[in-house]
């Protein structure tokens, strides 16, 4: 059963979520009105994932979420907060190179506490192909420098703070990379770039159209709303400052992770992401399938701080990242 530890001086705000969450069943919950009891609690009961109210008085809620990760280095957080002091806390983990499953935002709402549940519970996972906890744990290190890396890239391009959350990273066998990713129909924007060397794949930088047109007007440094048609220049703009985005992002990754790749020149593509994901997942797949092969994926949302734009970056690469995983471990 996953443990789940509720930190907050607001006994109503720590019923409702311990309600929701008990309701949702499969889940034992804690609930602690101090961030000092909550700290001394964990070093003799470490849980699973945590919620931390930003709002806590007797101790800095920052200094218990990061005192919670040196004991826990991989502990799974979601961060309850109104939009101001989120944004705070978000230019901070920005700084000091950290991150967070997700956030919640007072007053409560359902919707949004269920998907948060979800994703710090089941989407930042690792599915084992035969690794010992260690070489999880580098994987997870390994995707970590991605998401910190990608976010510090975009915020730079953009010139606005951005929230970047890990949404997945697994080893999938080719019969359930496929999996559902949006809801079915969503049309998408996306630039897709292959690379190819010491390990091969797909990296993809994706938004919804709707999105994408906001997305040039930030570009562009004009009022939201001012883009109404994706022309010609406008997928311009876009490809362009998508193509400094992962180009950046994947020198600076090749070079700390010491590998040796070349990555081909972005390509912009319009279509559903699950049949981009399908077409190049059958694109890498070897023609002959069996149990031992899989594939990579790391899956980020970024979002742009008091603003309605979200995108998605995936990294699909076939089983030879498994290899290369193992002998980093080694």
């Amino acid at each position: 059963m996953i443990k789940i530890l509720i930190v907050s001086e607001d006994e109503q705000l720590r019923e409702t979520i311990g309600e929701f969450i008990h309701a949702e069943g499969g889940y034992s919950t804690i609930s602690i009105d101090d961030g000092n009891k909550a700290l001394e609690l964990f070093k003799s009961n470490p849980v699973d994932l945590v919620f931390i109210d930003l709002a806590l008085t007797t101790i800095n809620a920052n200094d218990v979420f990061r005192r919670l990760r040196k004991l826990k280095p991989f502990l799974k957080v979601v961060i309850i907060s109104d939009s101001s002091s989120q944004q705070d806390f978000s230019e901070s983990l920005i700084s000091s190179e950290e991150m967070v499953e997700g956030f919640i935002f007072k007053p409560l709402n359902t919707g949004e506490l269920k998907k948060s549940l979800r994703i710090a519970v089941e989407g930042n996972t690792h599915t084992a192909f035969h690794l010992m906890t260690e070489r999880l744990e580098i994987l997870g290190g390994i995707a970590k420098l991605y998401v910190l890396t990608f976010s510090r890239v975009l915020s730079g391009i953009m010139q606005k703070s951005m929230e970047a959350s890990l949404q997945q990273v697994n080893i999938l066998s080719l019969e359930h990379i496929a999996r559902p990713l949006e809801e079915p129909g969503l049309s998408s924007v996306c630039l897709n770039s292959q690379f190819s060397g010491a390990i091969n794949g797909n990296m993809l930088f994706l938004t919804s159209w709707k999105d994408s047109l906001l997305l040039i007007d930030s570009i562009k440094k004009i009022p939201f709303g001012s883009t109404r048609v994706f022309d010609d220049l406008g997928q311009v703009y876009l490809k362009s400052a998508g193509t400094i985005f992962i180009k950046t992002c994947f020198q600076e990754i090749s070079q700390r992770l010491k590998l040796s790749a070349k990555l081909e020149v972005p390509e912009l593509a319009f279509e559903h992401r699950n049949a981009l994901i399908k077409a190049i997942t059958e694109k890498l797949a070897p023609a002959r399938k069996t149990k031992d092969e899989y594939l990579f994926t790391i899956e980020m949302k970024f979002s742009i701080i008091n603003s309605p734009i979200n995108c998605w970056f995936i990294l699909v690469s076939p089983g030879n990242f498994k290899q290369y995983v193992l002998d980093f471990a080694n």
